[in-house]
């Protein structure tokens, strides 16, 4: 049985675009990773976006324990990427230590998302509500939830239990103006 770690992008009217495969695969993850990161070509009233999806590490750069200090959003980024889907599911709570050591990594997950905004990338950022191993969980999640761009947050989410959010975007896209959906690798 193959088993993934994925985000899957479909079209407003329900068909299915692409996927996006977890690539910087951890111990704990027991998954087979991605080889690449997909571009997705998504058809709007506008015109169209070319988004991406960063799954956990792809985003933190850290693979195998290991931090590599360039992240798979600079690939998206080269590769043409005008949106960031990112989704994660960290360890939280007592799984990472007291209560200060939990507060450093809640800043740096914060701080490395704003650092990375500054791509001018828009990154839509939504972490699990759930523990690490899909139990409820009631503290704070081990990232922000939001829209966060240039380093600001244009939408933040609390960051206890289940949220919704939105934004609307805004691209220049002329050359979409014709676009079909469909997956750019």
């Amino acid at each position: 049985l193959l088993k993934r770690n994925e985000i899957r992008f479909y079209t407003t009217a329900l068909d299915y675009v692409g996927a996006t495969y977890k690539r910087m695969i951890i111990e704990s993850d027991k998954v087979i990773p991605g080889s690449n990161t997909a571009i997705h070509a998504i058809s709007t009233n506008d015109g169209g976006v070319k988004v991406g999806g960063l799954i956990c590490n792809d985003m933190w750069g850290e693979k195998e324990g290991k931090v590599l200090g360039r992240t798979a959003l600079y690939d998206m980024k080269d590769a043409g990427a005008q949106l960031c889907v990112h989704a994660t599911n960290g360890f939280r709570g007592s799984d990472i230590g007291d209560k200060n050591t939990q507060q450093l990594f809640r800043d740096f997950h914060e701080n490395t998302l704003r650092i990375l905004s500054l791509t001018g990338m828009p990154i839509i950022t939504v972490d699990s509500c759930n523990d690490i191993y899909g139990n409820e969980y009631d503290g704070e999640t081990s990232t922000p939830s939001g829209v966060i761009n240039n380093g600001e947050w244009l939408v933040q989410a609390p960051r206890t239990g289940e949220q919704y959010f939105y934004h609307d975007f805004e691209f220049d896209n002329e050359f979409l103006k014709n676009l079909r959906d469909e997956s750019i690798i």
